[in-house]
């Protein structure tokens, strides 16, 4: 009888943890399982004076870790003409969906038909922000589609004059997903923190989907070793241009390159870095210690 009861309750405590509709952001025990996950800088190319191009910037995530991609950001900047824009969007892909927040309210200024300048409120469908101890549930707003992260808007659309939608913006929160899986739901969330329109750190993920394991790593392929680096880092892939940016962002060497190339970073003091290879139609970053 005690063997059978025991039984009992370990069956309902384990279909509780799995079928709970619910995960708290960074919780201990109600928070998911932590996943190998790479430090990501995505940075948007500006010049000394932050003008920009209005050129896109693409980055995609294999959370789940099936091969397939299931997150997918989009950032860009312009700066020059008749007004100024940069945003960071996020749209799911494959059996994901974005939590959204369907009536963030941003300010906004407009010229009215007499030529006065005046103050509005405008909603907007943006990414849901969560910070540490947020409960994300099962019944919030989804969608595939791009969902605004952080817009900054300034004269690019007369009559608007700006907006602004500072949610994330040099700020640490948590971006939250829903990937379907029938018959059940589990939750995604992501750590990020974007620095001055141009930058989208993305820093860690959680999961509640018990199929996962932290020994499979959440990392695209690697084009540099070794890492940590002592002096020489070598490259391989096909690109042709190599960045190295402190933590801070600011770019401390660039060099052009062909595959299989050996770079000499002695003149670097030690610490940790971020890496960007590009080419045409390719680009990579990722975080390196030198030693």
């Amino acid at each position: 009888m005690k063997k059978f009861i025991l039984t009992t309750l370990m069956f309902f405590s384990f279909y509780w943890l799995f079928s709970q509709n619910f995960v708290i952001i960074e919780d201990t025990e109600q928070g998911g399982n932590m996943l190998s996950f790479q430090d990501t800088l995505v940075k948007i190319s500006v010049g000394p004076y932050d003008e920009c191009s209005g050129e896109h910037v693409y980055y995609t995530i294999d959370l789940d870790q099936n091969g397939k991609e299931d997150v997918e950001f989009d950032l860009v900047c312009y700066r020059g003409g008749r007004g100024s824009f940069s945003f960071v969007y996020v749209k799911a892909l494959n059996n994901f969906q974005v939590i959204v927040d369907t009536n963030f309210q941003a300010a906004a200024q407009y010229v009215s038909e007499e030529g006065e300048v005046r103050d509005t409120i405008y909603t907007y469908t943006v990414a849901k922000k969560y910070n540490t101890g947020d409960t994300v549930f099962l019944d919030q707003s989804s969608q595939e589609e791009y969902a605004i992260v952080a817009e900054f808007n300034y004269g690019a659309d007369p009559p608007c004059i700006y907006t602004n939608i500072k949610n994330f913006t040099e700020d640490t929160a948590f971006l939250a997903f829903y990937k379907y899986d029938e018959p059940n739901t589990w939750i995604y969330y992501i750590e990020t923190y974007i620095r001055l329109y141009f930058t989208l750190h993305l820093m860690s993920a959680r999961a509640d989907d018990p199929t996962l394991s932290v020994e499979d790593p959440v990392v695209p392929k690697s084009y540099i070793y070794p890492n940590p680096v002592t002096d020489h880092l070598k490259v391989k892939g096909d690109f042709d241009r190599i960045e190295v940016y402190s933590l801070q962002g600011v770019l401390v060497f660039t060099k052009k390159i062909s595959g299989g190339q050996t770079i000499d970073l002695t003149r670097l003091p030690k610490g940790l870095y971020f890496v960007k290879l590009k080419s045409d139609d390719n680009e990579f970053i990722q975080k390196i210690l030198i030693q």
